[in-house]
């Protein structure tokens, strides 16, 4: 730190001369440590008049000069003995003025020689003038001026004269005049002193002053904390001794002859070396060196900073910038050091590596430059709000593009450096390459939103998808098409889960080539599909739901063998953003309208209708309440006459279940046997049906006497065909019953005399052993092939398909498909029986056709039991046709 050159002398000095006693307030003339040093010279001069006593005709004989003497003895004696400080200030002017009346006294023993006591009058002057207030100084000028005049104005005696009234006068003038200037000119020295010694008593740095031959004359309180000298034991001491390193103590000496010789400030002003404390630790030093002269004395003065945090903060951001260089130019990882403008300033290798460029060929490439073109914007809007402050760091994945053409995958972690003031420098970047990381991801998000086995989405992406199209407000409306492949667990239980998986794949591409372009076709699960269909109506929706349901009409191949696999199909139309709702809930509708389908006789579809749901369980519940229903014997079966087209006799009946649901009444087999098949709840209720229909049909034999022909027909499920035992128990039931083998006659469907699973019919040894009939029903829809009915043991007749029926009479073609069946039957010795007729010209052309039975609404509804009997009664030959 520097003074300012007006306060250099001071400074060089290091305090006023110590007669101002610059270390106690004006005023306070007998306080301080050096009191009596201050006031030497004036006690002194308090002696001088009484030496001089017998020079002008006095002596100690006389009482003025006693009561002088003793006044004057007083004061001297009251300096160290009173105890100034407890007293007021004002008091400390008392024995200051009482040396006016002992000149007055020595005056008035003097006579005609007074003048020779007159100029003590200036010693309490000057003393004030020195140590006093300005106060001080005008009582210290009155009394003064007293002390001249009063003798002559109180004393008649001609030795005065009348001069001495203006000698008080112009004594009086004098003494203010040269007081008051004294005064200022001690207070400005006092006021210099006192704060040249603040600052350097509050200076950060130490202040040493030397002689030119280094002898110290100052010594700070921060020199004295720094080199841990006190400023007693440093002062007169040599400097180079006390503080110069070894090392540095001949570039010291060096330095210390240069100022003495020329003087003024060293070239470069600041000097840096090393100093030792007193317990010979060194340690690095700054210092700024001067020279000044004050009254022909040559001083140096210097300040003296400790720069160890300085040294230790300069090695630390080396060790830092060090650091930083190996860190960023040895990681693995891509490092980039971009401008404000967003150009590379600086790349290291792993990031040359990853883009395959070269440190130099990415310099001053824009950042904009090698990313996608989809990212450029982004990447933009990130580094300006970076750059304004808005956000203080910035990280996202960004493609990059690579020297072959292509773009890498990149994690980003962009900050922006900027200076103390808060201006940006630059941006770092760390660019680490995740193109496998990606790839990964990517594979692990398909896994969970794909089904594993046919890569088609599943729930979770078909849900999402289903609730971005009921976002939408653009479009008109979409449709959720829900596929339930009918009967699909015996093929596993066949063939195994291997060949169930083969045909969930065939299923899933053949559905694929069957949707439009857009349409999402997702496997919900097990055996269950699902189909988005957007922007749609209902129309379309259900020319997409037939081409559905065609993709099942040829067989699966499964090995050496075909099987017929069909589905039953729920559509559900929604409206876009009806409410916005729920994947789950239109799932559910599409769901509830294919157990329609499945309840109307499968492969077909069903349109979700509004009350379709109400009133109605779900599929968990319909299956826990059927089977409360079959434990508390709330199934019936009712029974629908057989009629023999060429007698118009009733020559048997076909069972069919009934469920006498308590709150909704009499359910037909469509409304729950699609439940029970799908469950083992079948096995209990085949075993009801046909424990009932076999003593039933004992019963009405026994009735109607031995040469009436009576044949009771009961559907056996596809499931219980491959059951071990099943022979014995239709051999027991038939045995309880009494009923002969060959009035009881099972129906299976064509599609289970085309799927492997019939091999258990090839298989049935008892079959023949037993003599029951067997009966294909539905025939016609799966065109069964000739060698499968050849090879059927007991294959005695086939019922016509309803769909073939219901257009005879209007539809040529039906007429035509009928009679082939008609034909075919009775080319293999077996009868044909029509089902599902309802109308007279269905009848007249069965019989024209050459048809063997017939059963339907236009003979007589499904019936209890009995009621049954009562037609039995009352039917006669030939009354059925009329």
């Amino acid at each position: 730190m520097k003074l300012p050159r007006s306060r250099e002398a001071v400074v060089s000095g290091f305090s006023a001369p110590r007669w101002i006693g610059e270390e106690v307030p004006p005023g306070h003339f007998f306080e301080g440590e050096r009191r009596l040093g201050r006031l030497a010279p004036f006690i002194v001069a308090g002696f001088v008049p009484f030496l001089v006593l017998g020079a002008v005709g006095s002596g100690f004989g006389d009482w003025q000069v006693q009561l002088a003497a003793l006044i004057c003895a007083g004061v001297i004696a009251s300096v160290p003995l009173v105890p100034w400080e407890r007293l007021p200030s004002w008091t400390q002017m008392v024995p200051i003025l009482a040396i006016y009346p002992v000149i007055a006294l020595l005056r008035d023993a003097a006579g005609a020689k007074a003048a020779v006591f007159e100029p003590l009058v200036i010693v309490p002057l000057a003393l004030v003038a020195i140590y006093g207030t300005r106060a001080d100084l005008l009582v210290t000028v009155a009394a003064l001026a007293a002390t001249i005049a009063l003798p002559p104005l109180l004393i008649d005696d001609p030795a005065y004269g009348d001069e001495q009234i203006v000698r008080a006068v112009l004594a009086s003038v004098v003494a203010a005049t040269t007081g008051i200037a004294v005064q200022s000119l001690v207070s400005t020295t006092r006021a210099l002193a006192i704060e040249g010694r603040a600052i350097l008593t509050s200076s950060q740095d130490a202040f040493i002053a030397v002689t030119t031959n280094a002898t110290i004359i100052e010594w700070n309180p921060r020199a004295e904390a720094m080199f841990g000298w006190s400023r007693s034991e440093a002062i007169g001491r040599n400097l180079l001794d006390m503080i110069a390193s070894p090392d540095d103590r001949h570039k010291a000496e060096k330095q210390l002859r240069r100022l003495r010789e020329e003087g003024g400030q060293l070239p470069g002003s600041r000097i840096e070396g090393r100093a030792v404390r007193r317990d010979g630790s060194a340690f690095p030093v700054e210092m700024t060196v001067s020279t000044i002269k004050v009254g022909g004395r040559k001083t140096i003065n210097g300040f003296v900073h400790d720069i160890s945090e300085r040294k230790n903060a300069q090695r630390a951001l080396q060790r830092a910038e060090e650091r930083f260089r190996l860190a960023f130019e040895d990681n693995r990882v891509g490092m980039v050091l971009l401008t404000p403008a967003g150009k590379f300033e600086r790349v290291n290798e792993a990031f040359s590596e990853l883009l395959d460029r070269s440190q130099e060929e990415l310099v001053g490439v824009g950042f904009e430059e090698i990313a996608h073109p989809d990212d450029v914007e982004s990447n933009a809007e990130a580094m300006a709000e970076m750059a304004e402050g808005k956000r203080h760091g910035h990280q996202a994945e960004r493609r990059c593009l690579h020297s072959r053409g292509d773009y890498v995958w990149t994690s980003c972690n962009v900050s922006p450096i900027r200076d103390e003031r808060g201006r940006l420098l630059h941006f770092i970047a760390q660019i680490e390459d995740i193109t496998d990381r990606k790839e990964q991801v990517d594979r692990l998000t398909h896994q969970a939103m794909h089904d594993p086995l046919t890569s088609l989405p599943n729930r979770v992406l078909f849900a999402d998808r289903v609730r971005v199209a009921s976002g939408r407000r653009e479009s008109g409306s979409f449709a959720v098409i829900f596929i339930d492949l009918d009967n699909f667990k015996p093929i596993n239980d066949t063939y195994g889960h291997t060949a169930g998986d083969q045909v969930l794949v065939e299923v899933s591409r053949r559905l694929e080539t069957r949707l439009r372009e857009g349409d999402t076709l997702a496997r919900l699960g097990g055996d269950e599909f699902a189909v988005l269909c957007e922007d749609t109506d209902e129309e379309s929706a259900r020319l997409v739901a037939e081409r559905v349901i065609a993709a099942f009409e040829r067989p699966f191949a499964i090995g050496d063998h075909s099987v017929l696999q069909a589905a039953s199909i729920g559509l559900a139309i929604q409206p876009c953003d009806a409410g916005a709702r729920d994947p789950e809930q239109v799932l559910r509708f599409a769901d509830l309208a294919m157990y329609r389908a499945k309840a109307a006789g499968k492969s077909r579809y069903a349109v979700f209708e509004g009350g379709m749901g109400e009133g109605q369980p779900d599929r968990g519940g319909l299956e826990g309440e059927l089977r409360r229903g079959i434990a508390e014997g709330e199934l019936t079966v009712h029974y629908q006459p057989q009629v023999n087209l060429e007698s118009g006799e009733v020559t048997g009946a076909e069972a069919l279940v009934r469920w006498q649901h308590p709150e909704r009444g009499l359910l037909e087999p469509a409304e729950f046997m699609f439940v029970a098949e799908d469950s083992e709840l079948i096995v209990a209720l085949d075993d009801f049906v046909l424990w009932d229909a076999c003593h039933q049909a004992a019963r009405w034999r026994r009735h109607l006497g031995p040469d009436r022909e009576f044949v009771i027909s009961v559907n056996l499920s596809q499931r219980r065909l491959a059951e071990p035992g099943l022979s014995n128990r239709i051999a027991q039931t038939i045995s309880e019953a009494e009923l002969p083998a060959e009035a009881l006659c099972l129906e299976v469907t064509e599609s289970a005399v085309l799927d492997r699973r019939s091999d258990t019919l090839y298989g049935f040894p008892d079959v023949e052993r037993l003599g029951v009939r067997l009966l294909i029903d539905n025939f016609g829809v799966a065109i069964s092939s000739f060698a499968s009915i050849q090879r059927l043991p007991r294959l005695s007749a086939i019922k016509i398909d309803s769909s073939f029926v219901a257009g005879l009479g209007r539809s040529a073609e039906d007429s035509t498909g009928v009679a082939a069946i008609i034909g075919l039957a009775h080319g293999l010795s077996l009868t044909a029986t029509a089902a599902w007729v309802e109308t007279p010209e269905q009848l007249a052309v069965l019989r024209e056709l050459g048809c063997d039975y017939a059963q339907g609404y236009h003979f007589a509804r499904p019936q209890p039991a009995g009621a049954f009997a009562g037609l039995l009664a009352s039917a006669s030959y030939g009354e059925m046709l009329g």
